[in-house]
């Protein structure tokens, strides 16, 4: 359709769908070539026999929308196309003579399919959320034709009460995309708007239009300067997708049988790595790239102590000795990664559930937490011993002269509540020690192979330099420093 290719509506429905399966939605996707013209009107038509009363019944619509005279229109993966002619039937091209092109109506799915399914379904909040675009594919034939906006005929009057129409976008605008977000703006406002949920939170479409209106539009200027995209909800009466916050779902903290308390960790996304201006940058930090996390998980709330340790590993030394200094609470440190995915194993084994190490973009989201500046607390490193244990040897901070590591939790944790996310031990991550790509990345673990392992944070004998939220060090797997420890992750 002339150039109107976009990359992510997969990645849209996919997103999309996980929150409401976790909702408790069941959720049909197709996706890709599964989405052609036969198979969405075979689901429309099957969907007029479901949905409960007091339940919910959602469409999603991630790719193109076109607007034509009276009606709009969805664009499967099978649209046709045709060429563009003006009413006395003579083809219309481009400026640089190419034939003006749009898909064919008889090919695609149209409004007035989706709401004749959403009224026929017996349930009571309906809703239809399309992450499209609101201009024609072609400006050019729009000028010509004096085209419409996708779903601009669509009246808060032709909608049933309790249904809700909430586009992307206003009429005649685009719907914007970016690399870094993953995501149309939309469906990235929205995945952050569930990430961000309160347990005793609410999801009426009156509630989360505001918010996602914010969101949307700062993203796009951020990425788009000069540009708009305003989210438009037509809605008719009380409308309730009825989502479950992450945080009702699962408590926000445990604690295990060895005294770990754990903290849950949303799912989202974030800038992984460090600008290339970021003071004290080191230049395996970049180039930045975007991670999802697509899963929400639990983290250690502070590094593992020398009395958990014991609890797990017995009294004997495990291929060496760790430090036992000024007692259990103390951090565990002398431990290479050998020590640590072993203790991970065998916690494993007692819990009979699953523990390993963090992946270093699990690492580094859970320590930056939202934020995007060296410090999960700002820039400025002179509030660093609020935070932090740190500049024993390699610096002038509050731990110089000292040789060991400090009781945990015993800082300022940061905004997901974890302490010693900077300073105290160096952190050692699950992944081998590789280069960053410049693509986005949903759950990465790094290199399949290498010679040595990640470690994160910084440690009480280092400088403001090595704790920052992006640096990160490599050593060997079997390698043991005095200032190197280790916390865990529940999946």
């Amino acid at each position: 359709m002339n150039e109107a290719k976009i990359d992510f509506p997969e990645a849209d429905a996919m997103a999309v769908g996980k929150v409401l399966e976790a909702s408790g939605y069941t959720v049909v996707r197709l996706l890709g070539q599964q989405a052609t013209k036969t198979a969405i009107d075979t689901a429309l038509t099957e969907l007029r026999t479901h949905g409960a009363e007091g339940g919910v019944v959602l469409i999603g619509q991630f790719g193109h929308g076109v607007q034509y005279n009276e009606d709009a229109y969805f664009c499967p993966w099978d649209t046709t196309i045709r060429v563009v002619k003006d009413s006395a039937g003579r083809v219309l091209r481009e400026e640089n003579g190419q034939e003006m092109l749009e898909p064919d109506p008889v090919s695609l799915i149209s409004m007035k399919q989706l709401l004749d399914a959403l009224n026929a379904c017996g349930a009571d909040n309906r809703v239809i959320f399309a992450d499209c675009c609101r201009e024609d594919p072609s400006s050019a034939r729009s000028a010509a034709l004096g085209q419409r906006a996708f779903g601009s005929r669509v009246r808060t009057a032709d909608l049933k009460d309790g249904t809700a129409a909430l586009f992307s976008c206003s009429q005649g605008e685009r719907a914007f995309e970016h690399a870094e977000w993953g995501h149309g703006a939309l469906t990235r406002a929205f995945l952050d708007y569930y990430d961000s949920m309160p347990a005793d939170g609410d999801s009426l479409v009156s509630t989360l239009t505001g918010p996602l209106y914010r969101r949307v539009n700062t993203l796009v200027k951020d990425k788009e300067p000069g540009k708009s995209q305003k989210v438009n909800p037509i809605t008719n009466g009380i409308v309730d997708l009825q989502l479950k916050p992450q945080n009702s779902i699962r408590p926000p903290r445990i604690t295990n049988s060895v005294g770990q308390e754990l903290v849950l960790i949303p799912a989202g996304n974030f800038l992984m790595g460090s600008p290339e201006g970021e003071s004290g940058r080191d230049g395996d930090e970049g180039p930045q790239h975007r991670v999802e996390i697509s899963r929400p998980l639990y983290m250690g709330r502070t590094e593992v102590t020398q009395g958990q340790w014991k609890a797990v590993m017995g009294t004997e030394p495990w291929k060496g000795q760790i430090y036992v200094q000024a007692g259990d609470q103390n951090a565990a440190s002398t431990i290479s990664w050998d020590d640590a995915t072993e203790f991970c194993r065998r916690l494993s084994q007692k819990e009979g559930k699953t523990y390993r190490l963090p992946t270093e973009a699990e690492w580094e989201y859970a320590c930056r937490a939202g934020t995007t500046t060296r410090f999960h607390f700002g820039d400025d490193e002179s509030l660093l011993g609020e935070y932090a244990w740190w500049g024993g040897i390699f610096g002038d901070g509050n731990c110089k002269d000292e040789k060991y590591a400090h009781r945990v939790g015993q800082k300022k944790p940061n905004p997901f509540g974890l302490y010693d996310m900077h300073g105290n031990v160096w952190e050692w991550c699950g992944d081998w020690f590789g280069e960053y790509p410049s693509t986005p990345l949903r759950d990465p673990r790094g290199p399949g192979s290498g010679s040595s392992r990640v470690l994160r944070g910084g440690s009480w004998s280092y400088g403001p330099y090595d704790v920052r939220c992006a640096n990160r060090v490599d050593f060997t797997p079997e390698g043991r420093l005095t200032c190197d420890g280790f916390r865990v992750v529940l999946e």
